[in-house]
Protein backbone atom coordinates (compact mmCIF):
# COMPACT_ATOMS: atom_id res chain seq x y z
CA UNK A 1 0.00 0.00 0.00
CA UNK A 2 2.70 2.36 0.98
CA UNK A 3 4.80 0.77 -2.54
CA UNK A 4 1.25 2.30 -4.19
CA UNK A 5 1.03 5.83 -2.67
CA UNK A 6 4.77 6.55 -3.30
CA UNK A 7 3.92 5.16 -6.70
CA UNK A 8 1.43 7.62 -7.11
CA UNK A 9 2.55 10.52 -5.52
CA UNK A 10 5.38 9.94 -8.39
CA UNK A 11 3.29 9.85 -11.00
CA UNK A 12 1.32 12.63 -9.89
CA UNK A 13 4.75 15.10 -9.69
CA UNK A 14 6.24 13.79 -13.05
CA UNK A 15 2.48 14.81 -14.57
CA UNK A 16 2.94 18.15 -13.31
CA UNK A 17 6.40 18.46 -14.41
CA UNK A 18 5.06 17.64 -18.02
CA UNK A 19 2.53 20.18 -17.70
CA UNK A 20 4.58 22.60 -16.72
CA UNK A 21 6.74 21.84 -19.48
CA UNK A 22 4.77 21.91 -22.04
CA UNK A 23 2.80 25.10 -20.72
CA UNK A 24 6.15 26.70 -20.62
CA UNK A 25 7.06 25.12 -24.15
CA UNK A 26 4.01 26.80 -25.76
CA UNK A 27 4.71 30.37 -24.14
CA UNK A 28 8.01 30.05 -26.32
CA UNK A 29 6.46 29.24 -29.22
CA UNK A 30 4.43 31.87 -29.19
CA UNK A 31 6.01 34.42 -28.07
CA UNK A 32 8.22 33.16 -31.61
CA UNK A 33 4.94 33.42 -33.94
CA UNK A 34 4.63 36.97 -32.54
CA UNK A 35 7.68 37.80 -33.46
CA UNK A 36 7.76 36.17 -36.57
CA UNK A 37 4.35 38.37 -37.52
CA UNK A 38 5.46 41.23 -36.35
CA UNK A 39 9.30 41.06 -38.45
CA UNK A 40 6.96 39.81 -41.52
CA UNK A 41 4.63 43.17 -41.27
CA UNK A 42 7.52 45.21 -41.69
CA UNK A 43 8.98 43.03 -44.39
CA UNK A 44 6.10 43.26 -46.38
CA UNK A 45 5.75 47.05 -45.91
CA UNK A 46 9.34 48.57 -45.48
CA UNK A 47 9.49 50.17 -48.77
CA UNK A 48 6.49 52.07 -48.24
CA UNK A 49 9.01 54.22 -45.80
CA UNK A 50 10.53 56.40 -48.21
CA UNK A 51 6.83 57.20 -49.87
CA UNK A 52 5.68 60.80 -50.07
CA UNK A 53 2.43 61.56 -49.40
CA UNK A 54 -0.21 60.74 -51.79
CA UNK A 55 -3.87 60.24 -52.75
CA UNK A 56 -6.24 61.16 -49.72
CA UNK A 57 -2.80 62.34 -47.42
CA UNK A 58 -2.82 65.73 -49.09
CA UNK A 59 -6.72 66.93 -48.26
CA UNK A 60 -6.32 65.00 -44.98
CA UNK A 61 -2.92 65.74 -43.63
CA UNK A 62 -0.87 68.31 -45.80
CA UNK A 63 -4.33 70.37 -46.53
CA UNK A 64 -5.41 70.58 -43.73
CA UNK A 65 -5.30 73.98 -41.56
CA UNK A 66 -5.72 72.30 -38.33
CA UNK A 67 -3.03 69.35 -38.60
CA UNK A 68 -0.33 72.14 -39.91
CA UNK A 69 -1.17 73.91 -37.02
CA UNK A 70 0.87 70.96 -35.09
CA UNK A 71 -0.46 70.25 -31.10
CA UNK A 72 -1.66 73.77 -31.37
CA UNK A 73 -4.46 72.29 -33.67
CA UNK A 74 -5.78 69.75 -31.65
CA UNK A 75 -8.49 71.49 -29.47
CA UNK A 76 -10.23 72.44 -32.63
CA UNK A 77 -9.79 68.87 -33.84
CA UNK A 78 -11.71 67.52 -30.60
CA UNK A 79 -14.28 70.29 -31.18
CA UNK A 80 -15.04 69.43 -34.60
CA UNK A 81 -15.51 67.41 -37.78
CA UNK A 82 -12.89 65.34 -39.56
CA UNK A 83 -13.38 67.24 -42.62
CA UNK A 84 -13.74 70.51 -40.55
CA UNK A 85 -10.11 71.68 -41.48
CA UNK A 86 -10.45 71.17 -45.14
CA UNK A 87 -13.36 72.11 -46.13
CA UNK A 88 -15.20 74.41 -43.16
CA UNK A 89 -18.03 71.98 -42.52
CA UNK A 90 -18.42 70.57 -39.07
CA UNK A 91 -20.71 67.35 -40.26
CA UNK A 92 -21.50 64.03 -40.56
CA UNK A 93 -18.13 62.58 -39.59
CA UNK A 94 -16.51 62.60 -36.01
CA UNK A 95 -13.13 60.58 -36.04
CA UNK A 96 -10.89 63.21 -33.30
CA UNK A 97 -8.01 60.31 -32.84
CA UNK A 98 -6.11 59.85 -36.00
CA UNK A 99 -6.45 63.84 -36.54
CA UNK A 100 -4.50 64.00 -33.25
CA UNK A 101 -2.10 62.04 -34.55
CA UNK A 102 -1.29 63.48 -37.43
CA UNK A 103 -1.01 66.71 -35.74
CA UNK A 104 1.75 65.46 -33.46
CA UNK A 105 3.73 64.07 -35.77
CA UNK A 106 3.60 67.28 -37.78
CA UNK A 107 5.19 69.43 -34.86
CA UNK A 108 7.72 66.53 -34.77
CA UNK A 109 8.78 66.13 -38.57
CA UNK A 110 7.00 69.06 -40.49
CA UNK A 111 5.62 68.15 -43.80
CA UNK A 112 8.07 64.69 -43.75
CA UNK A 113 6.12 61.83 -44.32
CA UNK A 114 8.28 59.21 -43.19
CA UNK A 115 7.07 59.12 -39.86
CA UNK A 116 3.75 58.82 -40.54
CA UNK A 117 4.28 55.88 -42.98
CA UNK A 118 6.77 54.30 -39.87
CA UNK A 119 4.13 54.72 -37.59
CA UNK A 120 1.43 53.12 -40.21
CA UNK A 121 3.80 49.99 -40.50
CA UNK A 122 4.20 49.56 -36.68
CA UNK A 123 0.43 50.22 -35.68
CA UNK A 124 0.11 46.99 -38.76
CA UNK A 125 2.62 44.97 -37.09
CA UNK A 126 1.21 45.43 -33.74
CA UNK A 127 -1.97 44.71 -34.99
CA UNK A 128 -0.94 41.50 -36.30
CA UNK A 129 0.47 40.42 -32.28
CA UNK A 130 -2.58 41.60 -30.64
CA UNK A 131 -4.87 39.56 -33.70
CA UNK A 132 -2.77 36.30 -33.06
CA UNK A 133 -3.26 36.86 -29.33
CA UNK A 134 -7.10 37.19 -29.70
CA UNK A 135 -7.67 34.34 -31.92
CA UNK A 136 -5.70 32.24 -29.57
CA UNK A 137 -7.72 32.94 -27.05
CA UNK A 138 -11.14 32.63 -29.16
CA UNK A 139 -9.99 29.22 -30.75
CA UNK A 140 -8.65 28.31 -27.35
CA UNK A 141 -9.88 24.15 -27.99
CA UNK A 142 -7.98 24.36 -31.73
CA UNK A 143 -4.92 23.78 -32.89
CA UNK A 144 -2.26 26.61 -32.18
CA UNK A 145 -1.59 26.89 -36.06
CA UNK A 146 -5.18 28.00 -36.63
CA UNK A 147 -4.72 31.52 -35.19
CA UNK A 148 -1.09 31.58 -36.93
CA UNK A 149 -2.44 31.09 -40.11
CA UNK A 150 -5.13 33.06 -39.84
CA UNK A 151 -3.28 36.13 -38.46
CA UNK A 152 -0.37 35.65 -41.14
CA UNK A 153 -2.99 35.26 -43.99
CA UNK A 154 -4.73 38.56 -42.64
CA UNK A 155 -0.98 40.30 -42.49
CA UNK A 156 -0.39 39.69 -46.50
CA UNK A 157 -3.91 40.15 -48.10
CA UNK A 158 -2.74 42.85 -50.63
CA UNK A 159 -6.06 44.38 -50.56
CA UNK A 160 -4.71 45.88 -47.33
CA UNK A 161 -1.63 47.75 -49.15
CA UNK A 162 -4.36 50.73 -49.53
CA UNK A 163 -4.40 51.01 -45.46
CA UNK A 164 -1.22 50.67 -45.16
CA UNK A 165 0.63 52.30 -47.68
CA UNK A 166 -1.80 55.23 -47.84
CA UNK A 167 -0.93 57.38 -44.21
CA UNK A 168 -4.96 58.89 -44.38
CA UNK A 169 -5.97 55.37 -43.80
CA UNK A 170 -4.35 55.54 -40.19
CA UNK A 171 -8.13 55.31 -39.17
CA UNK A 172 -8.79 51.93 -40.37
CA UNK A 173 -5.61 50.85 -38.61
CA UNK A 174 -6.62 52.58 -35.05
CA UNK A 175 -10.31 51.57 -35.57
CA UNK A 176 -9.24 47.61 -35.58
CA UNK A 177 -6.64 47.81 -33.66
CA UNK A 178 -8.44 48.76 -30.71
CA UNK A 179 -11.34 46.98 -31.67
CA UNK A 180 -9.27 44.13 -31.73
CA UNK A 181 -7.66 45.30 -27.84
CA UNK A 182 -11.10 45.17 -26.69
CA UNK A 183 -12.29 41.44 -27.66
CA UNK A 184 -9.35 40.86 -25.36
CA UNK A 185 -9.94 42.59 -22.51
CA UNK A 186 -13.67 41.76 -22.79
CA UNK A 187 -12.96 37.96 -23.59
CA UNK A 188 -10.53 38.32 -20.10
CA UNK A 189 -13.22 39.46 -18.38
CA UNK A 190 -15.29 36.95 -19.44
CA UNK A 191 -12.99 34.23 -17.99
CA UNK A 192 -11.75 36.08 -14.60
CA UNK A 193 -14.40 38.04 -13.90
CA UNK A 194 -12.01 41.32 -13.34
CA UNK A 195 -13.81 44.48 -13.38
CA UNK A 196 -10.35 45.99 -14.83
CA UNK A 197 -10.49 44.31 -17.65
CA UNK A 198 -14.23 45.23 -18.51
CA UNK A 199 -13.09 48.84 -18.13
CA UNK A 200 -10.22 49.11 -20.16
CA UNK A 201 -12.15 46.36 -22.99
CA UNK A 202 -14.93 49.73 -22.71
CA UNK A 203 -12.04 52.29 -23.03
CA UNK A 204 -10.47 50.36 -26.21
CA UNK A 205 -13.75 50.10 -27.90
CA UNK A 206 -14.65 53.94 -27.29
CA UNK A 207 -11.05 54.44 -28.68
CA UNK A 208 -12.49 52.52 -31.71
CA UNK A 209 -15.43 54.30 -32.28
CA UNK A 210 -12.89 57.56 -32.01
CA UNK A 211 -10.91 56.12 -34.83
CA UNK A 212 -13.80 55.55 -37.22
CA UNK A 213 -17.51 55.02 -36.55
CA UNK A 214 -17.70 52.00 -38.70
CA UNK A 215 -16.48 50.42 -35.76
CA UNK A 216 -19.61 50.35 -34.82
CA UNK A 217 -20.74 47.44 -36.19
CA UNK A 218 -18.33 45.60 -33.34
CA UNK A 219 -20.96 46.29 -30.89
CA UNK A 220 -23.19 43.52 -32.84
CA UNK A 221 -20.03 41.15 -32.86
CA UNK A 222 -18.76 41.09 -29.60
CA UNK A 223 -21.84 39.59 -28.09
CA UNK A 224 -22.16 37.36 -31.22
CA UNK A 225 -18.40 36.05 -30.44
CA UNK A 226 -19.71 34.50 -27.08
CA UNK A 227 -22.54 32.79 -28.48
CA UNK A 228 -20.22 31.13 -30.52
CA UNK A 229 -17.49 30.23 -28.89
CA UNK A 230 -16.98 31.51 -25.38
CA UNK A 231 -18.96 29.57 -22.24
CA UNK A 232 -19.38 32.75 -19.89
CA UNK A 233 -21.91 33.13 -17.30
CA UNK A 234 -25.19 34.91 -18.37
CA UNK A 235 -24.61 37.57 -15.97
CA UNK A 236 -21.15 38.41 -17.49
CA UNK A 237 -22.43 38.36 -21.21
CA UNK A 238 -25.29 40.86 -20.05
CA UNK A 239 -22.68 43.15 -18.61
CA UNK A 240 -20.57 43.27 -21.40
CA UNK A 241 -23.29 43.86 -23.75
CA UNK A 242 -24.39 46.70 -21.83
CA UNK A 243 -21.07 48.13 -21.72
CA UNK A 244 -20.95 47.67 -25.09
CA UNK A 245 -23.97 49.41 -25.95
CA UNK A 246 -23.68 52.41 -23.01
CA UNK A 247 -20.42 53.30 -25.11
CA UNK A 248 -21.58 53.20 -28.50
CA UNK A 249 -24.80 55.55 -26.75
CA UNK A 250 -21.79 57.70 -25.45
CA UNK A 251 -20.01 57.82 -28.50
CA UNK A 252 -23.34 58.87 -30.51
CA UNK A 253 -24.36 61.60 -28.17
CA UNK A 254 -20.71 63.39 -28.21
CA UNK A 255 -21.46 63.03 -32.01
CA UNK A 256 -24.83 64.82 -32.07
CA UNK A 257 -23.09 67.13 -29.30
CA UNK A 258 -20.26 68.50 -31.85
CA UNK A 259 -21.79 67.90 -34.98
CA UNK A 260 -23.97 70.42 -36.69
CA UNK A 261 -25.66 67.32 -39.00
CA UNK A 262 -25.37 63.93 -39.11
CA UNK A 263 -25.08 63.56 -42.18
CA UNK A 264 -23.07 65.40 -45.00
CA UNK A 265 -24.68 67.56 -47.39
CA UNK A 266 -22.25 66.90 -50.47
CA UNK A 267 -23.22 63.45 -51.83
CA UNK A 268 -22.05 63.79 -55.25
CA UNK A 269 -22.59 61.41 -57.60
CA UNK A 270 -18.89 61.75 -58.53
CA UNK A 271 -17.59 60.16 -55.90
CA UNK A 272 -20.51 57.53 -55.37
CA UNK A 273 -21.94 56.36 -58.99
CA UNK A 274 -25.30 55.33 -56.32
CA UNK A 275 -26.18 59.39 -55.77
CA UNK A 276 -26.69 59.61 -59.43
CA UNK A 277 -30.23 57.99 -59.51
CA UNK A 278 -33.00 58.37 -56.57
CA UNK A 279 -34.37 54.82 -58.03
CA UNK A 280 -34.08 52.70 -54.90
CA UNK A 281 -34.19 49.16 -57.02
CA UNK A 282 -31.40 50.47 -58.93
CA UNK A 283 -29.32 51.60 -55.89
CA UNK A 284 -30.41 48.39 -54.17
CA UNK A 285 -29.00 46.00 -57.64
CA UNK A 286 -25.96 48.04 -58.24
CA UNK A 287 -25.16 47.96 -54.46
CA UNK A 288 -25.70 44.16 -54.63
CA UNK A 289 -23.45 43.88 -57.84
CA UNK A 290 -20.58 45.86 -55.98
CA UNK A 291 -20.90 43.67 -52.87
CA UNK A 292 -19.86 41.00 -55.59
CA UNK A 293 -17.01 42.72 -56.63
CA UNK A 294 -15.80 43.12 -52.95
CA UNK A 295 -15.64 39.09 -52.81
CA UNK A 296 -13.64 39.07 -55.97
CA UNK A 297 -11.28 41.46 -54.62
CA UNK A 298 -10.76 38.87 -51.25
CA UNK A 299 -10.37 35.89 -53.40
CA UNK A 300 -8.58 37.40 -56.31
CA UNK A 301 -6.80 40.52 -56.02
CA UNK A 302 -4.87 41.20 -58.92
CA UNK A 303 -6.00 44.39 -59.70
CA UNK A 304 -5.91 46.88 -57.26
CA UNK A 305 -7.24 50.28 -57.46
CA UNK A 306 -7.11 53.72 -55.30
CA UNK A 307 -10.48 54.99 -56.90
CA UNK A 308 -13.90 53.41 -58.03
CA UNK A 309 -15.68 56.38 -58.56
CA UNK A 310 -18.51 57.32 -61.26
CA UNK A 311 -18.15 55.44 -63.91
CA UNK A 312 -15.87 52.47 -63.11
CA UNK A 313 -18.90 50.30 -61.70
CA UNK A 314 -21.66 51.75 -63.74
CA UNK A 315 -25.51 51.35 -62.19
CA UNK A 316 -27.62 48.11 -63.04
CA UNK A 317 -31.19 47.54 -62.67
CA UNK A 318 -32.60 43.87 -61.79
CA UNK A 319 -31.87 42.70 -64.86
CA UNK A 320 -28.46 42.33 -64.45
CA UNK A 321 -26.71 38.84 -64.04
CA UNK A 322 -23.66 40.16 -61.44
CA UNK A 323 -26.69 41.90 -59.16
CA UNK A 324 -28.29 38.66 -59.53
CA UNK A 325 -25.72 36.05 -59.55
CA UNK A 326 -24.29 38.31 -56.16
CA UNK A 327 -28.18 38.27 -54.66
CA UNK A 328 -27.92 34.70 -54.81
CA UNK A 329 -24.27 34.42 -53.01
CA UNK A 330 -24.86 36.33 -50.61
CA UNK A 331 -28.33 35.04 -49.53
CA UNK A 332 -26.61 31.92 -49.40
CA UNK A 333 -23.64 33.19 -46.97
CA UNK A 334 -26.39 34.89 -44.73
CA UNK A 335 -28.73 31.78 -44.66
CA UNK A 336 -25.43 29.48 -43.94
CA UNK A 337 -24.59 31.70 -41.14
CA UNK A 338 -27.46 32.07 -39.07
CA UNK A 339 -28.20 27.99 -39.38
CA UNK A 340 -24.56 27.63 -38.20
CA UNK A 341 -24.76 30.19 -35.08
CA UNK A 342 -26.76 26.77 -33.07
CA UNK A 343 -23.92 24.48 -34.07
CA UNK A 344 -21.48 27.10 -33.35
CA UNK A 345 -19.60 26.60 -36.63
CA UNK A 346 -15.96 29.03 -37.26
CA UNK A 347 -16.97 29.00 -40.71
CA UNK A 348 -20.78 30.11 -39.90
CA UNK A 349 -19.04 32.84 -37.80
CA UNK A 350 -16.13 34.36 -40.24
CA UNK A 351 -19.10 34.83 -42.63
CA UNK A 352 -21.43 36.38 -40.01
CA UNK A 353 -18.37 38.76 -39.07
CA UNK A 354 -17.55 39.57 -42.74
CA UNK A 355 -21.67 40.33 -43.23
CA UNK A 356 -21.85 42.44 -40.18
CA UNK A 357 -18.54 44.34 -40.63
CA UNK A 358 -19.17 45.06 -44.61
CA UNK A 359 -22.79 45.92 -43.66
CA UNK A 360 -21.87 49.93 -42.97
CA UNK A 361 -20.02 50.45 -45.96
CA UNK A 362 -22.36 48.18 -48.34
CA UNK A 363 -24.71 51.10 -49.98
CA UNK A 364 -27.50 49.06 -48.96
CA UNK A 365 -28.75 50.91 -45.79
CA UNK A 366 -27.65 54.17 -46.37
CA UNK A 367 -24.64 55.68 -49.26
CA UNK A 368 -21.56 55.90 -48.19
CA UNK A 369 -19.11 58.76 -49.53
CA UNK A 370 -17.70 56.37 -52.42
CA UNK A 371 -18.72 53.33 -54.29
CA UNK A 372 -17.06 51.38 -53.05
CA UNK A 373 -13.17 51.52 -51.91
CA UNK A 374 -10.50 48.40 -51.25
CA UNK A 375 -9.75 50.43 -47.21
CA UNK A 376 -13.27 49.37 -46.56
CA UNK A 377 -12.23 45.56 -46.58
CA UNK A 378 -9.82 45.43 -43.97
CA UNK A 379 -11.71 44.79 -40.88
CA UNK A 380 -14.38 42.21 -42.89
CA UNK A 381 -11.15 40.67 -44.41
CA UNK A 382 -10.96 38.91 -41.14
CA UNK A 383 -14.19 37.26 -41.20
CA UNK A 384 -13.65 36.21 -44.74
CA UNK A 385 -10.52 34.53 -44.00
CA UNK A 386 -11.56 33.08 -40.83
CA UNK A 387 -14.10 31.01 -42.95
CA UNK A 388 -11.16 30.28 -45.72
CA UNK A 389 -9.25 28.84 -43.05
CA UNK A 390 -11.59 26.51 -41.73
CA UNK A 391 -12.98 25.35 -45.17
CA UNK A 392 -9.44 24.30 -45.71
CA UNK A 393 -9.25 22.41 -42.49
CA UNK A 394 -12.33 20.81 -43.05
CA UNK A 395 -11.85 19.93 -47.08
CA UNK A 396 -8.50 18.30 -46.13
CA UNK A 397 -9.92 16.82 -42.96
CA UNK A 398 -7.21 18.33 -40.39
CA UNK A 399 -7.68 18.15 -37.26
CA UNK A 400 -8.77 21.46 -35.42
CA UNK A 401 -8.52 20.23 -31.72
CA UNK A 402 -5.66 20.93 -29.84
CA UNK A 403 -2.99 18.39 -29.65
CA UNK A 404 -1.03 17.83 -26.55
CA UNK A 405 1.96 21.02 -27.74
CA UNK A 406 3.10 22.83 -30.67
CA UNK A 407 4.96 20.42 -31.97
CA UNK A 408 2.82 18.17 -32.46
CA UNK A 409 -0.25 20.97 -33.54
CA UNK A 410 2.72 21.72 -36.23
CA UNK A 411 3.55 18.22 -37.37
CA UNK A 412 -0.38 17.38 -37.72
CA UNK A 413 -0.37 20.31 -40.46
CA UNK A 414 3.01 19.93 -41.84
CA UNK A 415 1.97 16.37 -42.52
CA UNK A 416 -1.12 17.14 -45.09
CA UNK A 417 1.31 18.16 -47.66
CA UNK A 418 -1.40 19.61 -50.12
CA UNK A 419 -2.54 22.28 -47.85
CA UNK A 420 0.98 23.42 -47.11
CA UNK A 421 1.81 23.79 -50.30
CA UNK A 422 -1.80 25.81 -50.95
CA UNK A 423 -0.62 27.97 -48.39
CA UNK A 424 2.34 28.55 -49.53
CA UNK A 425 1.31 29.17 -52.64
CA UNK A 426 -0.92 32.13 -51.19
CA UNK A 427 1.32 33.31 -49.16
CA UNK A 428 3.89 33.69 -51.77
CA UNK A 429 1.91 35.62 -54.75
CA UNK A 430 0.37 37.55 -51.85
CA UNK A 431 3.17 38.91 -50.84
CA UNK A 432 4.73 39.30 -54.23
CA UNK A 433 1.68 41.21 -54.97
CA UNK A 434 1.37 43.73 -51.80
CA UNK A 435 5.41 44.37 -52.25
CA UNK A 436 4.78 45.36 -56.05
CA UNK A 437 1.46 47.54 -55.31
CA UNK A 438 3.09 49.40 -52.66
CA UNK A 439 5.42 50.57 -55.15
CA UNK A 440 2.30 52.54 -56.75
CA UNK A 441 1.62 54.40 -53.87
CA UNK A 442 5.01 56.13 -53.87
CA UNK A 443 3.83 59.70 -55.03
CA UNK A 444 0.25 60.57 -56.87
CA UNK A 445 2.03 60.44 -60.45
CA UNK A 446 2.98 56.65 -59.90
CA UNK A 447 -0.42 55.66 -58.14
CA UNK A 448 -2.29 57.63 -61.23
CA UNK A 449 -0.75 56.04 -63.82
CA UNK A 450 -0.76 52.39 -62.65
CA UNK A 451 -4.59 53.15 -61.64
CA UNK A 452 -5.57 54.45 -64.44
CA UNK A 453 -5.20 50.91 -66.28
CA UNK A 454 -6.68 49.33 -63.10
CA UNK A 455 -9.89 51.63 -63.62
CA UNK A 456 -10.15 53.21 -67.00
CA UNK A 457 -13.86 54.62 -66.62
CA UNK A 458 -12.99 56.24 -63.40
CA UNK A 459 -13.90 60.23 -64.28
CA UNK A 460 -11.92 60.98 -61.46
CA UNK A 461 -8.77 58.96 -61.84
CA UNK A 462 -8.98 60.78 -64.76
CA UNK A 463 -8.94 64.37 -63.38
CA UNK A 464 -6.26 63.31 -61.27
CA UNK A 465 -3.96 61.63 -63.88
CA UNK A 466 -4.45 64.31 -66.37
CA UNK A 467 -3.48 66.86 -63.40
CA UNK A 468 -0.55 65.07 -62.88
CA UNK A 469 0.57 64.84 -66.23
CA UNK A 470 0.14 68.39 -66.77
Amino acid sequence: MINNYLSNTKTLKSTKQSNKASIASEKNYTKWLAIILFVFAFLLYFNTLNHNYAYDDYSVITGNRLIVKGIKGIPEIIQNSYWYGMTGKNEAVYRPLPLVMFAFEWQLSHSKPALGHFINILLYALTAVFLFSFLKKLFASSTIMIPFIITVLWLVHPVHTEVVANIKSRDEILAFLFGILSFTFLLNFAKDNKISDLIIGGSCFFLSLLSKESAITLALIIPLTFVYFIPAAKSNIIKISLLIFLVVGIYLGLRNLILTSTFTSSGLAINNSLFATEDHLIRFFTATKILCTYLVKLIFPNTLSSDYSFNEIPLVSYSSPEALISLLIYAGLLTYSIVGIRKKDPVSFGILFYLVTISVVSNLFFLSGSTMAERFLYTPSLGFIIAFVFIIYKLFKIPTTRSSGFNTDFNTFYRNKYPVILLLLILGLCAFKTIGRNADWKDNYTLFSADIHNSPNSALLKVFYSKELM
